[in-house]
């Protein structure tokens, strides 16, 4: 629509793709897609565990520092900012996959988990 804020335009593109970079690790698609690249559950529950620990590891300082700290417009640009990286780096991960050799894929796969984890 023409008439659109540009600031809606964005948060539209990016909500669209969040949603589908979360929709392809939240619903169980990735662990069976990193159990078929490597074979091992080990290396899935490696890459979730990852995530996990992001998660944990971010959380008390994003709230504590970003939100008090730096205030919530900030906050917002750099969780937009790291979203955006997220996405990207997820995206790439799963797209290009003639060049890269499983370990590289399933390491760039394990840092946009840690990625999704922070943000």
């Amino acid at each position: 629509h023409p008439s659109m804020n540009h600031n809606v335009k964005l948060s539209l593109i990016f909500t669209f793709l969040a949603g589908t970079s979360r929709g392809v690790w939240a619903f169980s698609v990735l662990s069976g897609y990193l159990y078929v690249l490597t074979s091992s559950n080990f290396m899935v529950g490696l890459a979730e565990g990852i995530q996990g620990t992001a998660q944990v590891l971010v959380a008390l300082p994003a709230g504590v520092y970003l939100t008090d700290g730096i205030g919530r417009d900030k906050t917002l640009k750099i969780a937009g900012i790291w979203g955006l990286v997220t996405i990207s780096l997820t995206l790439l991960a799963l797209l290009v996959t003639t060049k890269w050799s499983v370990d590289a894929r399933f390491a760039m796969l394990c840092g946009a988990l840690a990625l999704w984890g922070g943000y």
